[in-house]
């Protein structure tokens, strides 16, 4: 069966799970059911990572490369782009020449998210799990420790956000002509319109009806409080509701609910307090990205 040729490569917590949902509404798109394969990762070998439930994230790897294809069978006929999202994909130092390796013609997403941002709210995902039990500073010092007692990725809140390391080990193997560059914070905030440029990247047209925003990025905002946590709940309550609602309505409740959940994540050490004390983690990659003529300059805003 044939591989992908679509790959959503990355970050985690920048709307990528959203992201592969509007693809996958798309009549030329088919993406795999199962949106985090993590078969470029693995190398034939499933990792036994040693964090705190990273037990979990072990089984979720598809290591077989004839289970991996299987994902890719689709009964309704052919489709321009067979495609799956993996976010730790632009992170590995190796996935990107895996890839190349058997798809050299391959297409491929990273959606980048202002870093700190990202950082804080993988941490808090975390949190909310119950997994991580250090406070923000801690854990970004525990990182080169954990990352030596072979922790799963998803703990490296500052590596995973040194998207100008990333993407030159990208443009090393792939020609920038089939690499897609999309801000989480635009995929958010004008879904329509990220969405329109990443169909044009791959030479479809616009979806046939309107995107389904109510899924939109949610969980880029973790529920850290228990204000957080209700305006979650009232969000996916509007979701279930969607067809007793009208347009309008919805829109404008929608926005609501969002921009709620988004001061909640942006206030106090969530906002531009928190990229002040930790931004300069992120400096010296940030003139990589300048240096990749990557415009990241609406994180400054």
């Amino acid at each position: 069966m044939p591989l992908p040729n679509l790959f959503v490569i990355g970050a985690p917590k920048s709307g990528t799970t959203s992201l592969h949902r509007y693809l996958d509404q798309h009549p030329s798109i088919a993406m795999s059911a199962v949106k985090e394969p993590k078969f470029f990762l693995a190398d034939g070998t499933r990792p036994r990572h040693g964090g705190p439930g990273d037990e979990r994230a072990c089984r979720s790897y598809v290591v077989e490369r004839s289970e991996y294809e299987a994902l890719f069978h689709y009964p309704d006929g052919p489709v321009s782009y067979a495609g799956e999202s993996s976010p730790f994909y632009l992170w590995h130092p190796d996935a990107p020449a895996r890839i190349h390796a058997l798809v050299p013609d391959a297409r491929l997403v990273a959606v980048l998210r202002e870093p700190t941002m990202r950082a804080y709210s993988n941490w808090a995902d975390l949190k909310e799990q119950d997994r991580e039990k250090l406070d923000f500073p801690s854990a970004l010092a525990a990182e080169e420790q954990r990352r030596l007692d072979d922790w799963e990725p998803f703990w490296f809140y500052r590596s995973l956000g040194l998207y100008g390391e990333q993407l030159t080990r990208v443009f090393a193997v792939f020609p920038r002509t089939q690499v897609k560059i999309v801000l989480a914070e635009e995929l958010a905030d004008a879904p329509g319109r990220a969405l329109h440029d990443v169909l044009a990247f791959l030479g479809l047209p616009d979806l046939p009806g309107p995107v389904g925003e109510e899924r939109l990025n949610q969980t880029m905002y973790a529920p850290v409080d228990r204000r957080s946590r209700a305006l979650e709940r009232i969000f996916a309550q509007g979701s279930r509701a969607r067809p007793l609602v009208p347009p309008w309505a919805r829109a404008l409740a929608r926005g609501a609910v969002r921009r709620g959940l988004r001061s909640r994540a942006t206030s106090g050490v969530g906002g531009s307090d928190l990229r002040a004390r930790y931004g300069e983690l992120f400096a010296q990659d940030r003139l990589l990205l300048e240096d990749l003529d990557v415009d990241v300059s609406s994180w400054d805003r």
